[in-house]
C-alpha cells in the first residue's frame, strides 16, 4: 500500500509544479511585458481580422493565446491584479490591465456575468473598477 500512496503523492507534486509554471503576468518584469507586446503583434498577424474587430469570444481567445505564448496564465494574472490593494496601480500594471480587459471592453457588468463564470466575472469587474480608480486619481 505504501508504493501507491507514494505514487499518488509524486503525481500530485508533479501536477502542482506543472500548474505553477504559468505565472501571473502581474509578477512580470519590463522584459516580460515586452515579450507580451511582441507576442501580441505575432498573434495579431496570425488572425484574419485585427484584434479590435474580433467578437468577444475571439478577443478572449486572442488574449489567452498571447499570455500562453509569453508563458503567463491569463486568469492568474487577472486574479492577481484584481485583488484589492492599498497601493495605487503602477503604469506597468495599468498597461497590463488594459490587455487583460481587452476581451470585455465596452461590455456591461451584466454581459460579463452572462459570458463568464461568476468568479471570473467578479474578478474582471473588480479589475475594471481598479483601473477606473487609477484613471480618475491620475487625472486629479
Amino acid at each position: 500500500m505504501k508504493p501507491s500512496i507514494l505514487s499518488l503523492f509524486f503525481f500530485l507534486a508533479l501536477q502542482s509544479c506543472a500548474q505553477e509554471t504559468a505565472l501571473p503576468a502581474a509578477n512580470a518584469s519590463i522584459e516580460d511585458l515586452q515579450t507580451l507586446a511582441k507576442n501580441y503583434e505575432t498573434a495579431a498577424a496570425s488572425f484574419s481580422a485585427s484584434p479590435q474587430q474580433l467578437n468577444t469570444k475571439g478577443r478572449q481567445h486572442f488574449v489567452r493565446k498571447v499570455f500562453e505564448a509569453s508563458g503567463f496564465d491569463y486568469w492568474a494574472s487577472v486574479r492577481r491584479l484584481a485583488t484589492p490593494s492599498q497601493k495605487p496601480m503602477s503604469k506597468h500594471e495599468n498597461d497590463l490591465t488594459e490587455l487583460l480587459l481587452f476581451p470585455v471592453n465596452n461590455l456591461t457588468d451584466e454581459t460579463i456575468y452572462e459570458i463568464h463564470k461568476k468568479e471570473q466575472a467578479q474578478m474582471l469587474i473588480e479589475l475594471r473598477r481598479r483601473q477606473k480608480n487609477r484613471s480618475s486619481s491620475t487625472e486629479q
